[in-house]
């Protein structure tokens, strides 16, 4: 989340929020940290935007020197948590020395060569053949680089939905790096979708390593192993998630999407990754509408006028000039 999405300016956040914020940032990267604790949070951030502005803040500032691995401590005062605010002067100040310090050499590092961009356009797909043998397919709107190296060969998924069938290399281990985690892999299949606020990992074949990245996350880096069916969540507040064994089939990869009673404005929520104009619901009444049944996603254009059709609405162009879904009687 970006302050310009909340339109919350950094200076208007007051001190018991800040002190509020680097209390849960603390206590969510303690060993002593429990799932509790990150309910209890979630509550807290979803209550108030300007809760989910102050830890944003203060996260951002972390993250840039969390490789410097200084812990905070609390100051005395009469603040419940009172290290609010020496987090963030602290950690602003320590923001241009960790700059420097990343642009030092690391010894023993892996090498690796100028990364390969690859990216998709609303509604693309595409399939990669790399050099070892493994093979990438890219659902719409997607970017990600790729570095095969003599030791180490690396994915960084930017944005998007892709997935990997992996070649075997057991010298040369394959990382898909996704910013709040890190997936390890020798070789298998699977599937990881990236959205603004979570990364979903999903094996259909071998075994995965999916660990919390400590060096882009205010959480400690816990970590879980998958095997063929199941799936995992690595959430960019909360971390790592449960694993499952549910989980719906890969209907992309044969660019289709399957709706089975599924209300209208998550079916349009999915429907909108492969169309290049959004559309949203003009009003709620509207998610009262079911929608079953298979549709291509050659054409998502007619796959949205099939729809407009079925449930008998119309396009329009509102005053913020969004393209919005209304009712024909409207």
């Amino acid at each position: 989340m970006s302050h310009s999405q909340t339109g919350i300016a950094p200076n208007t956040i007051d001190q018991q929020l800040l002190d509020a914020a680097a209390y849960w940032i603390v206590k969510l990267r303690s060993d002593e940290c429990q799932r509790t604790d990150k309910q209890r949070f979630s509550r807290w951030v979803e209550a108030d935007p300007r809760h989910a502005e102050a830890f944003d803040q203060l996260l951002d500032t972390w993250q840039a020197s969390a490789h410097l691995n200084i812990e905070p401590e609390p100051r005395s005062g009469n603040s419940r948590f009172g290290w609010g605010g020496a987090i963030a002067a602290g950690l602003a100040l320590l923001v241009a020395s960790a700059t420097l310090l990343w642009r030092g050499n690391i010894p023993n590092a892996p090498t690796l060569p100028t990364a390969e961009l690859h990216s998709t356009e609303r509604g693309e797909f595409k399939s990669l053949s790399l050099a070892d043998g493994s093979a990438l397919e890219l659902n719409t709107n997607t970017r990600l680089s790729v570095q095969l190296g003599e030791n180490l060969r690396q994915v960084k998924l930017l944005q998007g939905e892709a997935f990997f069938n992996i070649a075997s290399d057991r010298q040369r281990p394959f990382q898909i790096d996704l910013g709040d985690a890190v997936v390890t892999v020798v070789g298998t299949a699977f599937n990881i979708r990236k959205t603004d606020t979570a990364a979903h990992i999903l094996v259909t074949e071998g075994t995965v390593k999916v660990a919390e990245n400590s060096e882009h996350s205010a959480l400690p880096g816990a970590k879980t192993e998958l095997v063929a069916g199941q799936k995992v969540s690595v959430y960019k507040r909360t971390g790592l998630g449960q694993v499952s064994n549910k989980h719906k089939p890969l209907h992309w990869r044969s660019q289709i999407l399957v709706f089975d009673q599924l209300p209208l404005n998550e079916a349009l929520a999915e429907l909108n990754r492969y169309l290049k104009q959004p559309i949203e619901l003009s009003t709620g009444e509207l998610k009262a509408h079911r929608v079953s049944g298979t549709f291509s996603l050659d054409e998502p254009e007619a796959t949205l006028t099939a729809l407009l059709q079925t449930f008998e609405l119309q396009t329009s162009i509102n005053a913020q000039g969004q393209t919005t879904i209304s009712s024909n009687a409207e």
